[in-house]
């Protein structure tokens, strides 16, 4: 385990993740969930030059399941995209129900999502791999941010020419945190993601005194077990 970092069941993690969006269903949704799901897989593994039938059976699907939900590989990856970032978009709602301003509402979605390269590995694989893709789609991380962001500017609390270009530095940055992660198992997630928060912060036009404080919020209290964070 790495220093500083607690023991976190990365797999309770992703299935809490999913079982947000995730009803029981009908069979047929069950079958396309089943595909996107092993699409974040194969993803994260950088495996997408691969058959339908490859596909198939990655997600435990009959081969002709396929084409009743996509035409072509291509529009496959595409609709696993969306779904990979509309699902991490619920880690920001960990903090959603506390009672905090602008600043600190940031800070603490901020580290929740870099803590989260470690929370949720593949999923957050599959999104590092294709972040520009992710950030001009429309989904609800991206929208989530860009509301951060424009909330904060409104009440006084950040400071920025362009809330676009805002977001599109929080994101990139956040995306490369999670590469870096990926690559050097040392590197502590807290630790990283509290020194940007504390950058973009800055960058965010917040003087470096209220930042500090933004980022000594005790974060485990928003990173609860599943069961209870995100049932």
């Amino acid at each position: 385990m790495r220093t500083g970092e607690q023991h976190i069941d990365t797999a309770a993690w992703m299935q809490a993740i999913f079982n947000r969006s995730e009803q029981a269903g009908t069979r047929r949704e069950r079958t396309k969930q089943a595909l996107l799901r092993a699409g974040i897989e194969l993803i994260a593994e950088e495996q997408t030059d691969l058959s339908i039938l490859a596909i198939t059976q990655k997600a435990g699907v009959s081969n002709g399941s396929f084409y009743n939900f996509f035409k072509d590989r291509t529009q496959f990856f595409d609709a696993v995209a969306e779904y990979a970032v509309n699902n991490l978009a619920s880690i920001f709602d960990l903090a959603a129900d506390q009672d905090l301003d602008s600043i600190d509402a940031a800070a603490m979605n901020i580290r929740i999502l870099a803590y989260a390269h470690r929370l949720v590995p593949t999923l957050s694989k599959s999104i590092v791999r294709r972040s520009p893709d992710f950030y001009t789609m429309p989904n609800e991380l991206v929208r989530k941010l860009r509301e951060r962001i424009s909330t904060g500017v409104d009440d006084g609390s950040f400071h920025v020419a362009s809330t676009e270009t805002a977001a599109a530095i929080v994101f990139g940055a956040n995306a490369m945190l999670g590469q870096r992660l990926h690559e050097d198992a040392t590197l502590n997630s807290r630790t990283a993601g509290d020194d940007l928060a504390l950058d973009l912060l800055r960058m965010l036009g917040v003087s470096e005194e209220r930042a500090l404080q933004a980022i000594a919020r005790p974060i485990d209290d928003y990173l609860t077990p599943p069961h209870q964070a995100l049932g």
